[in-house]
């Protein structure tokens, strides 16, 4: 049973219009593992490719020039193919190959001996999956990869295929704690500062965190030391725990200062790209590392964010007004496409080439960047793992 992804292509044209792959892409909706860009720093759409903030410097180094109209790299993951003014262009081009569309064939012709005849079904809803998982996923992935490097270091500093996007945010360097080692770190310290540090972060934002993440493994290393009296109260599926310090071991009896206490979300994304070094094969590269604490404090309501003043924000006179009713601190820019005709979003496109009827092929791109408002609502714990 051949399936015939032509006459898929052709039929999604007819129905959802030529920018098919496009529409599937944005109007997909995001897997909840996607935290940051869905709370911390949510993706929002914008009309402009020029994101700029007080105290916020952006640069971009090549190591090697890339034309407008180049085509991508192969990835899994997603390439940083150029820098458009001060948002980043990330693409990635797919291919269902021979040996993928057999094994799909095969599927289809079982599923047909059992008395279905789904082949053209078969085949739309492989479109719309390749769409949507070699697509569209690997993109989202970057935008949550890269959201969560700007709380954590306050920077993102990324090089892919011999690109780089550098940027500095600046966050207050005393937002960002320096690792604890030895005897001091929370994990292994027999002098442990976790609880001075949370206490002194807790100070640093003007009470409770709204969002406060770390690893699972992080989480558990600090609750197993003894030396941090760390009493967990709770802990549910989606990976929310809350904890309260012990004040008295003898009788275990827990404090009742609200600055001893607090919730920590346990965050393990992860991504895979190829390998650069064995070709052909992937990496799976952790969001988060082990090691860090990212706390995010209510957005400060007397403070204004000037970002682009070229009438394509949130007012025309260029001033991002912080929503009272939002915990963020900032958002994922996303802007328009030339591929999509000034289009916000990512675009996407499908074909089979004419010279290998037996693939399909597919690539996407999109022009985004994380953008912090308010970086001195963000502060950084970092501790030494062993």
């Amino acid at each position: 049973m051949n399936l015939n992804f032509s006459a898929a292509i052709a039929y999604l044209q007819t129905t959802a219009g030529t920018d098919f792959a496009s529409t599937i892409a944005n109007g997909i909706r995001p897997d909840p593992a996607y935290v940051f860009t869905s709370t911390v720093l949510p993706v929002r759409e914008r009309p402009g490719y020029f994101v700029q903030a007080a105290g916020m410097l952006i640069r971009s180094t090549m190591a090697g020039l890339v034309g407008m109209d180049s085509i991508p790299g192969p990835v899994g993951a997603t390439e940083l193919n150029t820098f458009l003014a001060n948002t980043a262009k990330f693409g990635g081009i797919s291919t269902f190959n021979e040996a993928t569309i057999r094994e799909l064939q095969s599927m289809a012709q079982n599923v047909f001996n059992m008395g279905g005849d789904v082949q053209a079904e078969v085949t739309i809803n492989a479109v719309f999956n390749f769409v949507d998982k070699l697509l569209r996923q690997p993109i989202r992935d970057t935008w949550e990869y890269l959201a969560v490097q700007a709380c954590m270091t306050g920077a993102i500093n990324w090089t892919f295929e011999q690109k780089t996007l550098a940027v500095n945010y600046g966050v207050p360097s005393g937002n960002l704690f320096p690792q604890r080692t030895t005897t001091a770190g929370y994990i292994a310290g027999t002098s442990s500062v976790f609880w001075a540090d949370w206490r002194a972060a807790r100070k640093l934002l003007g009470g409770a965190p709204v969002y406060a993440f770390a690893t699972r493994d992080t989480i558990e290393g600090i609750a197993d030391n003894p030396v941090n009296n760390f009493f967990l109260t709770n802990q549910d599926e989606f990976g929310n725990i809350t904890f309260e310090r012990i004040v008295n071991t003898t009788i275990d009896r827990r404090s009742e200062d609200a600055r001893n206490r607090g919730q920590l979300t346990a965050y393990d994304q992860s991504g895979n790209i190829f390998d650069l070094v064995n070709r052909g094969q992937t990496v799976e590269v952790p969001f988060l590392s082990d090691g860090y604490i990212i706390l995010v404090g209510r957005p400060r309501r007397n403070q204004f964010g000037l970002i682009s003043n070229r009438g394509d924000e949130e007012t025309p006179n260029g001033l991002a007004i912080p929503d009272p009713n939002s915990p963020t601190i900032g958002y994922t820019h996303v802007g328009p496409t030339v591929e999509r005709g000034g289009q916000t979003g990512i675009y996407a496109n499908v074909w089979v080439p004419q010279s290998m009827p037996m693939q399909l092929t597919g690539h996407a791109f999109a022009n985004a960047l994380p953008f912090i408002l308010q970086p001195d609502r963000l502060v950084v714990l970092r501790t030494a793992m062993s």
